[in-house]
């Protein structure tokens, strides 16, 4: 969770110091970036606690040495990352 939290701040950061916001506008980026993050993280899950129960494991995935284990975590850290960065992409839309 700690490296989700990590890539987060950082799409936040890289952002507004590559548009050279001012000390607002790397607030909005970080609340943003967060909320967005957070927003993906959460529906993740719910997407897993729907696919769970179809791959017939005796115990948890994270116990478990599946291959679709290490996939997962690949793709959690695709969409926290596309989460953070939507919010930036359309923040950065519409500013004026």
């Amino acid at each position: 969770m700690l490296v989700f939290v990590l890539v987060v701040l950082g799409v936040a950061i890289y952002e507004a110091w590559s548009s050279k916001h001012a000390a607002i506008g790397w607030i909005i980026n970080l609340f943003a970036s967060i909320i967005g993050g957070l927003v993906m993280i959460a529906l993740v899950g719910m997407a897993m606690e729907a696919l769970l129960p179809y791959l017939h494991l005796e115990r948890s995935l994270a116990f478990s040495q599946h291959p679709l284990k290490y996939g997962l975590v690949a793709a959690i850290a695709i969409c926290v990352v596309l989460g953070s960065w939507i919010p930036l992409w359309t923040l950065n839309r519409f500013r004026l």
